[in-house]
This record gives C-alpha cells, structure tokens and sequence, in this order.
C-alpha cells in the first residue's frame, strides 16, 4: 500500500504506527476500521472506525504544528468501563447493606459471643472491609484517577497497621483451631456411639 501511486495534490500514503492509510483526496476525512490487536481479542460488539483528515494542500492533518495525527479517539472503550466499574460498585454496595446488619446482630447479642461465632464476625467483618476498600477504589478509578496514579509501586501498610491486622489473623486462627477442635471431639463421640451400639 504504502507504494503504491497516488493522484497529484492528495495525501500520500502513510503509517500512523497502528496502520496503514491509502492516498486521499484533499479536503477530504478518510475512515477506516479499529484494529483488531488494540482491543486484545476482545473488540466492541459493534465495529468502531478510526478517521484521518487531508488538508487542502494535499497534506495529512497534523495536530499542533507537529507529526500526522490519526483520531483514533472513537475506538474508546471507556464507556464500557465506566459500565463495569458502576457495577462493581453497585454489587459490593448490596454487600456492604447486607453485611453491616449481620456484623451489628453478631456484635449487640451476647449469646452469640462465643468462639464459634466469633470466626464468622471475623469473616464478615473482613468481607465488609473487602467491600468497602473495593468501592472506594472503583470511586478512585471513576472520579480521581490521578490520585491512583500517585501511590508508589513500592506502597506498604503503616507497621501500626500490619501488627494489628498480624494481631487479627492470630485471634482468628485460634479460633479456627477451637472450632476444628470441638468438630473433632464431636466426630469422636458419635464413632464411639456406634461401635456401642454394633456392640
């Protein structure tokens, strides 16, 4: 394509670095579709098509004084995103409202504050703060991206912060161990019931 002819007083053919562009008419806006490999096998359900405008003189249009411009700008799937980004937030939003009810149920009744029960307030209490950290991150992403871009690659928690959650992951281990404990002490009990009653 790229050479081949072209008529006198029209663009050339060009290379845009994402693909080729045949000779055009002056005054004239050529389309042609998206490629394929910007989307990573994924492409939009509907075909999108790039644009590239030749000038007067027979010169491809070239944005602020420098280099040809191609405007690849309706290839965009950031509609798509945004999409999946509200709903994101729409479904840990209904976890945060379901989870915040069952946490408060655990926590006001004291018959539940046994261990058993305390591995399931774990549970949900880490879901819920999952959920939260979630939400706010889609917020992030959809209104303040530039804050995301900031936060260092090398980004650790505050030491404070680590010996409290390392602090919580050993209350609940010993939990766990409790509650496995007990289910084998009940498994135990209900083999010796039955070797009675065979016997």
């Amino acid at each position: 394509m790229l050479t081949a002819s072209w008529p006198p007083g029209s663009c050339p053919n060009t290379w845009d670095g994402w693909q080729c562009w045949p000779a055009t008419l002056s005054d004239t806006e050529i389309k042609r579709p998206c490629p394929s490999y910007i989307y990573h096998g994924k492409g939009p359900s509907c075909a999108k098509e790039a644009s590239k405008r030749c000038q007067n003189a027979g010169h491809w249009y070239r944005r602020e004084g420098k280099q040809e411009w191609s405007n690849y700008s309706s290839c965009s799937v950031e509609e798509n995103i945004h999409r999946r980004l509200y709903v994101h937030i729409a479904a840990y939003s209904i976890s945060v409202a379901a989870l915040f009810p069952a946490l408060c149920i655990f926590i006001s009744y004291k018959q539940l504050r046994v261990h058993r029960i305390t591995l399931h307030k774990h549970l949900f209490l880490s879901l819920l703060l999952e959920a939260l950290g979630v939400i706010i991150f889609r917020l992030l992403q959809l209104y303040k991206n530039d804050v995301i871009q900031q936060i260092p690659v090398d980004f650790s928690l505050p030491a404070g912060l680590t010996k409290v959650l390392a602090g919580f992951s050993e209350e609940t281990l010993q939990t766990l161990s409790l509650v496995v404990s007990s289910f084998k002490k009940r498994i135990g009990r209900s083999v010796t019931l039955r070797e009675d009653s065979v016997v």
